[in-house]
């Protein structure tokens, strides 16, 4: 019994440690026509910070990273709760917004 539940326990870690690495890695400044995304690495994820000025997007995001998306919690979270990021042109879509990232 100790040693199946010990096997179910390093299955599902090395699952977890294996959806951890095949997350993008999308920490960084990204802007779209009318919105900016800050995003830095955190111990639990992303920490998110968008600037919109001129939209709704505005305020403090987490996002827990999960294969190609992220899960947020924040201010609009209900309505978008899921960032996605797209490997073919590095762009991330966020609540209808197209981010790229932004040039340093």
């Amino acid at each position: 019994m100790a040693l199946g539940v010990a096997i179910a326990a390093v299955v599902v870690v090395a699952a977890w440690m294996h959806l951890e690495r095949a997350s993008p890695e999308i920490a960084g400044d990204w802007k779209s026509w009318r919105s900016e995304l800050h995003i830095a690495r955190s111990d639990r994820g992303y920490a998110i910070r968008v600037v919109s000025p001129d939209g709704f997007l505005g305020g403090h995001y987490t996002g827990n990273p999960r294969g190609s998306a992220v899960t947020l919690r924040g201010p609009l979270s209900a309505l978008c709760g899921t960032m996605a990021y797209s490997k073919e042109d590095d762009s991330l879509e966020f609540c209808g917004e197209q981010f790229a990232r932004a040039a340093k």
